[in-house]
């Protein structure tokens, strides 16, 4: 378990490391939030966001300048089918924790799409870094890789509707959703079941 208070001990290593190339903890599937439920650790497919939603979409493309996943995070952060396997099982697990825990659905949940956001309210719960911490992932590369992997797939599918894109987004991880989407689908459609909380 992760230590209380203050940054999460960087102590795991995650697949989707935050090499010198991209964010940490990708999806995010881990946990990607969709323009009907913005509560941080839900998991759900890529396919549910919306490029349509500008208010989620320019949340997701602009990256926050400050904080620990900020642009920088993001444009070294770098997506891996291990990294997704371990947010995978991150989301999985809190979604365990939700269901044993059910006040803690409110208490995770966000207004709006914040990758800093996210890591605060994650890091703040010893429960829930120690969650997080069992799937072999810190509250930051959880978030960091949420953050990459939602940014990416939301490229990709712009440019699948011919929409035009930022022109700094991390391209390696763009190519490995597009190379990797249907595996990454069916990856996180049976995630979003498993980690979804019972009643």
């Amino acid at each position: 378990m992760v230590g209380c208070g203050g940054d999460e001990a960087e102590t795991a290593s995650s697949g989707a490391t935050a090499t010198d190339s991209a964010g940490p903890a990708a999806v995010a599937p881990a946990p990607l939030v969709t323009p009907g439920d913005s509560a941080a650790p839900s998991a759900a497919p890529a396919p549910a966001l919306s490029s349509r939603d500008s208010a989620l979409s320019d949340a997701i493309l602009k990256a926050p300048v400050t904080g620990p996943v900020n642009v920088d995070a993001l444009a070294s952060y770098q997506l891996s089918m291990e990294g997704l396997r371990k947010l995978v099982r991150a989301g999985q697990n809190l979604g365990e924790l939700q269901s044993r825990r059910p006040e803690l659905r409110d208490s995770m949940r966000l207004g709006a799409f914040d990758p800093n956001a996210i890591y605060e309210k994650l890091n703040s719960i010893p429960d829930v870094r120690e969650a997080i911490g069992r799937a072999g992932m810190t509250p930051r590369e959880y978030a960091t890789a949420t953050a990459a992997l939602m940014q990416a797939a939301m490229v990709r599918q712009m440019r699948a509707q011919g929409m035009q894109t930022p022109p700094q987004v991390n391209e390696a991880n763009v190519r490995f959703v597009e190379e990797n989407w249907t595996q990454i689908q069916q990856m996180m459609q049976a995630a979003a079941e498993q980690a979804r909380p019972r009643s």
